[in-house]
């Protein structure tokens, strides 16, 4: 019977109780780079729903949120060039309760790893004999890796969770026998065991609501913290799962599959006039992967709006697709309340487009963008560049692109550095399940996408100043054709940088850069990371036109 060291003891005799078993669920403080102004302070929805899920299986759960403990704390680890955003690890240990018995730990973003795994290792520490669970993107893209490089943790959840942490604590609680649950990767006899991938949750809307009053939801809200643009007290909300797409700088089909699978538009206006009436809130942030895949899902939601009289504006943060939206869709978008939305080509390049199937047509996305523009939607594109294989001539066209939707009078751009995400088809075409090489170093390094100041990438084939440069000039065209063509928008980027709601991403992004230069600078001690020296293979990488990505 294949089990692990710890479970959760219960005098023998003793009547098994759920109730009496504490739960303590803790998403890390947030770390990333010094002139990072883009990574936003978001509420851990994610870990909110594993808390709805456990709540009404039974268990007393609490939730610990390291980031909305202290959103506006920042500590800079001089040494790193990192910054943290939230409370210490010392004061997220203090907050675990003595009376917990299972500790759940999220780490959905890999750049985040080192400082998480750190973590766990302090929880480890002061609680030596109770399991300890993690989950999130990261986890489920590297199970067998986080086992072996944190030996703290017992057990990983891999994808959606709410069902497979009801079943672990279930088997924690009746002795540990862990191989009839499917989505769990453990250790048996030293070796990582990964069970069979667990099948989606089809009866979503059977999935308990995010438990929101489990953590410090109001330091978000009073503040306009959010994922998408500070539009008041904003509350997110999730009303699809999974993306039928395949891009392959993208970890979805991984954590997701590919399966899209969309709530009942009655019980997302449910919970939407929950969050009006119990939170105040003003604005709803969609954190779905991609919400627009069915345009009659849409309408269907748009009616309800129509039909409950809710007045409320919303928004698309997250990168949406062009297909499914034409200037019919647009209108009903605008009509309803949406403000905000990015498009996501990624590339202007057909070449590079096929490469990472993206599956974008160029001459649709400026259709759609100018159909959105028209129906008054704030737009922003999101553009990436340094993937592997792509030459001079792609970054050109992507420049090229960024100043005609300039032109166009698309409000912001975004122009991230490519990176390797663990589960995305680029990854593991790079490296395949060879992990020897992957320290801390790289993990970090993950996390320049979006710092402007981060020079290049290992993994393309340009020279990594050439694509540095590349992004900066990209960046200054967008930006610079956008005010000359439109000036009156320097005098409203420079009113909302004082104001506290915004319009468009950049206003809120120059106002979160303006805020965090205020904030008290408390500078600590650089937390202890492992480092070593990549061995050299003693040739070139090997590059796969046909394949599209660079095997190093």
């Amino acid at each position: 019977m294949p089990v692990v060291s710890r479970s959760i003891s219960v005098a023998p005799g003793a009547r098994i109780d759920r109730g009496a078993i504490v739960v303590t669920l803790v998403r890390p403080s947030a770390n990333y780079f010094e002139y990072d102004f883009m990574a936003p302070a978001t509420p851990p929805i994610g870990l909110a729903y594993v808390a709805g899920a456990v709540a009404a299986h039974g268990y007393d759960v609490r939730l610990i949120d390291g980031l909305g403990e202290a959103p506006r704390r920042f500590t800079y680890f001089k040494e790193l060039g990192i910054k943290r955003n939230g409370i210490g690890d010392d004061e997220i240990l203090d907050r675990i309760a003595p009376e917990t018995r299972v500790i759940g730990v999220t780490c959905m973003f890999s750049y985040d790893w080192p400082f998480v795994r750190n973590l766990i290792e302090a929880i480890r520490a002061r609680f030596p004999e109770v399991p300890i669970v993690i989950g999130g993107e990261h986890a489920t893209a590297m199970p067998a890796f986080v086992l072996a490089d944190c030996p703290a943790v017992d057990v990983v959840v891999r994808g959606e969770g709410e069902e497979t942490i009801c079943e672990l604590l279930d088997a924690l609680l009746a002795g540990g026998d862990f191989a009839a649950i499917a989505g769990i990767t453990y250790r048996d006899g030293g070796e990582p065991v990964s069970t069979a991938a667990r099948r989606r949750i089809r009866a979503i809307d059977s999935i308990p609501r995010p438990r929101w009053d489990l953590l410090p939801i109001d330091n978000y809200l009073d503040h306009g913290f959010g994922f998408g643009v500070s539009r008041g007290r904003h509350m997110p909300i999730i009303a699809t799962r999974g993306c039928p797409y395949q891009c392959t700088f993208c970890s979805n089909p991984a954590m997701w599959t590919t399966a899209w699978k969309p709530r009942d538009p009655a019980a997302v206006l449910d919970e939407v006039e929950d969050y009006l009436v119990r939170y105040r809130a003003t604005n709803i942030d969609f954190y779905d992967l991609t919400l627009i895949v069915d345009p009659r899902w849409l309408k269907r939601f748009a009616g309800g709006i129509t039909e409950r009289g809710l007045s409320f504006t919303w928004q698309l943060p997250s990168g949406t697709r062009s297909e499914a939206i034409d200037a019919e869709v647009a209108r009903l978008l605008y009509q309803t309340g949406c403000r905000n939305l990015n498009l996501a080509p990624e590339s202007g390049s057909p070449r590079m487009l096929r490469i990472i199937k993206k599956k974008v047509s160029l001459p649709k996305l400026l259709t759609t963008t100018r159909q959105c523009l028209e129906a008054g939607l704030n737009v922003k594109v999101n553009l990436i560049v340094g993937f592997p294989n792509e030459r001079l001539w792609d970054l050109v066209q992507t420049g090229w692109l960024a100043v005609r939707m300039a032109a166009m009078g698309v409000h912001d751009c975004a122009v991230a550095i490519f990176s390797p995400y663990p589960g995305s088809e680029i990854f593991d075409d790079l490296y395949g399940k060879d992990y020897s090489r992957l320290d801390d170093r790289f993990f970090l390094s993950l996390g320049a996408y979006s710092d402007m100041s981060k020079v290049g990438t290992a993994w393309s084939q340009l020279n990594p100043y050439v694509v540095s440069a590349t992004r900066f000039v990209i960046f200054m065209a967008f930006y610079g054709v956008s005010f000359l063509a439109r000036p009156g928008r320097v005098v409203s980027l420079v009113r909302e940088l004082f104001s506290p709601q915004q319009t468009s991403r950049g206003a809120t992004v120059l106002r979160r850069m303006f805020n965090r230069k205020r904030a008290p600078r408390t500078f600590a001690p650089s937390p202890a990371l492992r480092f070593h020296a990549r061995p050299s293979t003693g040739r070139a990488p090997e590059r796969s036109e046909a394949g599209g990505v660079t095997r190093v």
